[in-house]
């Protein structure tokens, strides 16, 4: 592969550390951020702000667009608030729908705290350089509560399978709704547990140094070769980022792995769709 077609306009080139936030005005082309330790250079193009489309969640939402999010993201939450009003009535159903209502209500204030837990200037974070492109959705630094929770997910269907099983055998679950859930979880088991495995994988390295930024180890680029096309159109504030892939069906990669609006001017716009432009270009060039 050529070397990269071009340097990083100079209207690109990172402000603030990658790895913690701090300021970078005023100081060297390249080097090392004197608040975290972290090296920083100017090859990769660093850009911040908020989630859109299928990456976008209450944590990493515009706040334009928190209380749209917030319907569809609690969609769940009000059709199980109506079948607790009905559950009263159904004394089987009733501790089941407290539960789906009081995991909703956990869920929810735990990606609003996620908000407020970020140094960075955006709530995301779009990596680009001449070998492929990222999205890192959470920036809020190290949770107890995520690394439990991804790291045991696997359990989850599990301990679903043995509820189902209960409310069969206790007479509060229609068989045909247990055995149609039963198949789900099923289904689910061994995809929980691949993600499990590579999440807790990813910790050990970080934990080990190797990898500086969890999102880094979590979150692999996706190669310009990949990528189908993308989209640069101006939004309020900046400009929306969308790159598409040919992810296959079932695939471990996002078919979608950039979509966010960007804290950009039109210059710097101008000149990053002119740099992917380029990056796709000699991957296709190379490919032939």
């Amino acid at each position: 592969m050529s070397a990269i077609p071009g340097p990083i306009p100079q209207c690109l080139w990172t402000t603030v550390c990658p790895n913690c936030g701090y300021s970078l005005e005023g100081g060297p082309h390249c080097g090392v951020c004197p608040e975290c330790g972290r090296d920083y250079d100017q090859s990769e193009i660093v850009l911040h702000g908020f989630a859109r489309g299928t990456h976008e969640n209450i944590a990493n939402a515009k706040k334009s667009r928190i209380v749209w999010v917030f319907i569809l993201a609690t969609s769940w939450f009000w059709w199980q608030l109506f079948e607790l009003h009905t559950a009263l009535y159904r004394k089987s159903d009733l501790w089941w729908t407290i539960g789906c209502v009081g995991i909703t209500l956990l869920w929810m204030a735990y990606h609003a705290l996620r908000r407020f837990s970020t140094e960075h200037p955006g709530l995301v974070q779009v990596r680009l350089n001449v070998a492929g492109c990222v999205q890192f959705d959470d920036l809020g630094g190290p949770s107890l509560l995520r690394d439990l929770w991804k790291a045991n997910l696997w359990v989850v269907p599990i301990a679903a399978a043995i509820a189902l099983i209960v409310g069969l055998r206790l007479g509060g679950l229609n068989p045909v709704a247990f055995w149609m859930f039963l198949i789900l979880a099923l289904i689910a088991m061994p995809f929980v547990y691949r993600y499990s495995h590579r999440f807790r994988r990813a910790i050990r390295q970080v934990r080990e140094g190797a990898v500086a930024d969890i999102n880094a180890a979590l979150c692999p680029p996706t190669s310009w070769k990949d990528v189908r096309s993308f989209a640069m159109k101006p939004s309020r504030g900046g400009y929306r980022l969308t790159i598409n892939t040919d992810t296959a069906f079932l695939s471990a990669k996002s078919a979608i792995p950039v979509d966010a609006e960007l804290q950009l001017n039109g210059e710097q716009a101008a000149s990053l769709q002119e740099m992917i432009r380029k990056w796709i270009a000699q991957f296709r060039h190379a490919g032939r």
